[in-house]
């Protein structure tokens, strides 16, 4: 396991834009974007997310908890895009589908009934809010939705 001691030994990290240096080799690159777009660092034989790196050279601590990217970059490590955030939390902050095709997430096209439906997942259980005439009402639901169960104001962003 890393501890801030060490990290701060290897590495400089710079809050206002996320990224680090080599504390003795400053011109050679610090991690590697991994296959699911994070990036990492390799630390005493072991790899760990930069995101996680960042949080513990700031704040001296390896949370037991998700750390969440504000924004959805999961490159961008500025410790003012992460927080801490419950597994639950975190999932009320993700980005939009790639196979969302009403431009909206938790709204989708019903063509069994020819309507719009509006639909949250909570918890791991998908929740059905209604069917709709128009896509605007359906959107407008799950916002009220989203406001009622604490998605954060970036779900369903980018």
């Amino acid at each position: 396991m890393i501890n801030q001691e060490l990290v701060k030994s290897k590495l400089n990290y710079d809050p206002l834009t996320g990224t680090f240096q080599w504390r003795k080799y400053p011109d050679k690159p610090v991690g590697r974007k991994t296959t699911n777009g994070y990036m990492d660092i390799g630390l005493g034989y072991k790899r760990y997310q930069a995101h996680r790196v960042a949080w513990m050279y700031v704040y001296g601590e390896n949370p037991p908890e998700d750390i969440d990217h504000i924004n959805h970059d999961r490159l961008d490590n500025r410790i003012s895009n992460l927080r801490l955030a419950s597994r639950s939390e975190n999932m009320r902050n993700s980005s939009r589908s790639k196979a969302n095709t009403s431009g909206f997430t938790g709204v989708t096209w019903d063509k069994e009934n020819c309507k719009w439906a509006a639909q949250y997942m909570l918890h791991g259980k998908c929740n059905k809010i209604g069917r709709f005439n128009s896509m605007l009402d359906a959107v407008a639901a799950r916002i009220r939705a989203n406001k009622e169960y604490g998605f954060h104001e970036n779900h369903g962003v980018g």
